[in-house]
Parts: C-alpha cells; structure tokens; sequence
C-alpha cells in the first residue's frame, strides 16, 4: 500500500476520509467530459474556419481594381486556416488522460488494510490522475483559444479581400 496521507505523519480523522472519498465521486468522469467537450468545440471552430475558408469562391480578386491586395488577404486568410487546421490536430492529439483504472490494484495491494488506509490510497490516486488532466485540460483550453483566435483572423482578411473586391 501507499503510504502516502499528503505528507502527514498521522492517519487522517476516518469521518474526513469519507467526506473526501464520497465527495471524489464523478471527479474523474466530469474531466473527460470537459475534455471531450474541448474536443467537440474545436472541431466546431476548425467548421467554422471552412465554410469561411469557402466564402473566398465570392472574392473573385480578378474583377477587382488592386487585385494584388485581394491576393495578399486571401493569401493570410489560407494562412489562418492552416493555424486553425494544425491547433485542431494538435488539439486532438494532446497527451492522453490518466485513467482511473485500479479496481485490481486495490485488491493486490491494498487488501490487507484498514478501510481507511483503502481510501487513502484510492484518494492519493485520484488526486494524482486529477492534477495530470487538469493541466491537459488547460493545454487543450489554450488551443480552443488560439483556433477562435485564428478563426477569427480568418474571417477578417476574407471580409477585407471581399470589402477590396465590392469597393474597386
């Protein structure tokens, strides 16, 4: 068994140790569903960023009087739809989530125990998979923020090369 109590030398209260335990349960469940929610709303950004890498078909720079303006916008928007395609993937493809699977564990190793000592131990993991996937939680949280961001680029320099095609 893990002899860990956090750094304490004494064995916690056991009424604390069930207040603990009782109140870790979900923990782990309510991270991966934040994070498939991450996932799901980058795939809406990198959506977003498509159909408006489609609306580039309007800005027909050809027609316009500085067709080389048009260019460069539509050239820098291509560009923002790349960052929003590479977040995505690197989004997608971050470290994956510390997995709560010790149901056999605690049977080989913690079988010989006090109930409390059990729930120690099941506390000290859960704490630990908990830290590991709020960091990968916030990593992923970053990229959502840069792919809005980049989205956002995108359908500026779209409307600028449209605005320089409609006002020529």
């Amino acid at each position: 068994m893990s002899d860990s109590t956090n750094g304490h030398r004494s064995v916690p209260d056991p009424k604390t140790v069930d207040v603990i335990y009782d109140r870790l349960s979900g923990v782990a469940e309510a991270q991966f569903g934040d994070q498939a929610n991450l996932d799901g709303k980058m795939i809406q950004i990198f959506t977003a960023a498509s159909v408006v890498m489609g609306l580039t078909g309007i800005s027909a720079v050809a027609a316009t009087a500085q067709p080389g303006l048009g260019v460069v916008f539509l050239s820098l928007a291509l560009a923002s739809y790349v960052a929003v395609a590479v977040l995505t993937g690197i989004e997608f493809w971050t470290r994956k989530f510390e997995a709560l699977r010790f149901g056999s564990t605690l049977w080989d190793y913690e079988w010989d125990q006090e109930p409390v000592q059990v729930k120690i131990a099941v506390i000290d993991k859960v704490k630990g998979a908990y830290d590991t996937n709020r960091a990968i939680l916030s990593d992923k949280g970053k990229l959502v923020a840069l792919g809005i961001v980049a989205t956002g680029c995108e359908v500026a320099l779209v409307a600028a090369s449209i605005l320089v095609k409609v006002t020529a």
